[in-house]
């Protein structure tokens, strides 16, 4: 099940990449198609180097889909990250229920989609802000130094809570 939700989501991402081309399309079709073929062959063979190949590829030919495209932000982008991080993810799930290391098989599920809906979150508001015009002022300034800050916060948090123990 979980193999069938990467195979289709990096299949859409190929689709849909090669969908918006503009320019470079058979540039896009082949990293598209290299892409999804990694993710497949990933997930059948169990093969841990496809999944990270695979999805490299898959934003390689999304990226050359945007280029010279003529817009400034592809407002789909924010769906694109998510989707990638969900081939990933589940692509993994799928190796890990080869070796068997999973006892309650859906118990993850949840914390699957808190990241999901965190990555949807975040990038959506990595999109917003980078449509922002610089003239914001000192507003955009104290926003950047608060994520930031709460990047760092993010960053250090288990380093500082591991030497406290």
């Amino acid at each position: 099940m979980t193999a069938s939700v990467a195979i289709v989501l990096a299949a859409a991402i190929a689709a849909y990449a090669v969908a918006i081309a503009p320019h470079l399309r058979g540039l896009v079709v082949l990293g598209a198609g290299a892409g999804l073929a990694f993710v497949v062959a990933a997930v059948i063979v169990a093969w841990d180097g496809g999944l990270a190949a695979g999805p490299a590829l898959l934003l390689l030919a999304y990226a050359l889909s945007l280029a010279d495209s003529g817009t400034v932000l592809d407002r789909s982008a924010p769906l694109v990250a998510v989707a990638l991080l969900a081939v990933v993810e589940f692509g993994s799930w799928s190796l890990e229920f080869r070796d068997g290391a999973e006892e309650r098989p859906f118990a993850r599920l949840p914390s699957i989609f808190a990241l999901l809906v965190g990555g949807l979150v975040a990038s959506t508001l990595v999109l917003t802000l980078g449509g922002v015009r610089i003239e914001a002022g000192l507003a955009l300034w104290a926003l950047g130094a608060a994520a930031a800050i709460g990047l760092l916060a993010l960053i250090s948090g288990p380093a500082i809570s591991r030497r406290t123990r």
